[in-house]
């Protein structure tokens, strides 16, 4: 049975060394924000609303301890098995990474293509249950609606390709379904590997001293909202120096009436006309 952070750490306290407990470790209860800087197998690190670099612990796989660092002192060993993990928030297309689990429901003509562009996709850090392209009721008058369930294998050119086992809807073993520009495509995870930085984090745990580090006991994270897709109405442009396909570099934009100065000695070009 899992132990409550506050209480392990009583217990923890008390079973410590006297030198340690001569320290009066101050230990609260801690529930607070902040934005996702880094993170590591058993460790990451926020910045609240204040600037305030907030290091938080957590016990790893297998492990069932944690050691916190207060302001003063030495380490605190707290009895704490690993946190619960929720992770959620939208990605573009791009951002469906080969080997995750998408979910969709669609309508296939008799070339197993969807009829309209996907709207909805739902993309999961687990591996997929029942994966296939199953029926989703009788046909209609606009083809076959179906569920698919597969692993995502790349997006290209606005359709995204998905592993699944063959089939009536899936004779080669994967299918490539069209999705909208402005498809809503939400991830859920409970790695914390697959949180980005500048997420958004809540963390609830305990806090050794009132700077020290802080346990966690159960973390929150919402994803930052995808970034607009160059070159397409309504969702940015391309910013200046951003990388091109080919390794190249856009060059900088000048000020108005700034010319680009002529090398010395070097004839120009000559246009003919038409």
């Amino acid at each position: 049975m899992r132990l409550p952070l506050v209480f392990a750490a009583v217990v923890a306290i008390a079973l410590a060394k006297p030198a340690a407990a001569q320290n009066k470790v101050e230990i609260a209860e801690f529930s607070g924000t902040g934005k996702l800087v880094s993170v590591a197998p058993g460790t990451m690190v926020l910045v609240n609303a204040q600037g305030q670099r907030l290091q938080v612990k957590f016990a790893k796989a297998g492990e069932m301890s944690v050691t916190l660092k207060p302001p003063k002192g030495p380490p605190v060993p707290i009895v704490a098995g690993p946190p619960t993990v929720d992770i959620t928030g939208e990605l573009s297309p791009e951002q469906i990474r080969p080997g995750l689990t998408v979910v969709i429901n669609c309508v296939l003509d008799a070339n197993h293509k969807n009829v309209k562009p996907v709207a909805e996709v739902k993309v999961l850090d687990t591996k997929p249950e029942n994966a296939g392209v199953l029926p989703d009721g009788g046909p209609n008058d606009e083809g076959q609606p179906v569920l698919v369930k597969g692993i995502a294998k790349n997006f290209k050119n606005g359709e995204l390709t998905i592993s699944v086992p063959k089939g009536d809807h899936s004779p080669k073993g994967t299918i490539a379904l069209t999705v909208a520009e402005d498809a809503k495509i939400t991830f859920e995870s409970h790695n914390l590997a697959m949180a980005a930085a500048g997420s958004e984090v809540k963390v609830e745990g305990i806090q050794v001293g009132r700077t020290g580090d802080i346990g966690a006991n159960t973390i929150t994270v919402k994803l930052p909202t995808p970034t607009p897709r160059p070159g397409k109405k309504g969702r940015g442009k391309t910013p200046p120096n951003a990388a091109r396909k080919d390794g190249a570099k856009e060059s900088p934009a000048k000020p108005d009436g700034e010319k680009k100065p002529r090398k010395p000695g070097k004839a120009l070009p000559l246009i003919l006309g038409r």
